[in-house]
């Protein structure tokens, strides 16, 4: 018989994983984006997730630039595949979300040398 102590830590362990989890898989929404572009430009916009199935649909806003991709989130981490208009090449952008719900990152394109970070902050919650 295990001793009462330990399945109680047990329980608590179990519980605070399940609530880490919970909280991660809680993206849709819509976030404020901050990013430094693999150019060395900075800019700002917003971007909007929403569970597609398995999967998320995202649209990115620039001004009058959309940029749409797919997401998938494994734990606390979020990916997505893009494409940019101008661009004949897709983009991959991988993102850790925090506790609070920001998600911070980078992003590249297919064949390219350099990293672009992104920082989004929700505006929904």
């Amino acid at each position: 018989m295990p001793h009462p102590l330990r399945v109680i830590l047990l329980a608590a362990l179990f519980l605070s994983a399940t609530i880490g989890i919970a909280s991660a898989a809680d993206i849709d929404g819509e976030y404020a984006v901050y990013g430094h572009e693999m150019a060395d430009g900075r800019y700002t916009g917003k971007v909007a997730v929403a569970k597609s199935g398995d999967t998320y649909a995202v649209v990115w806003v620039f001004g009058n630039d959309i940029h749409r991709g797919t997401g998938i989130l494994n734990g606390d981490t979020f990916s997505v595949i893009f494409y940019v208009r101008q661009s004949p090449v897709p983009g991959l952008a991988v993102y850790k979300i925090e506790a609070d719900g920001t998600m911070t990152g980078q992003f590249t394109v297919l064949g390219g040398k350099k990293v672009g970070a992104e920082m989004w902050k929700r505006e929904d919650h």
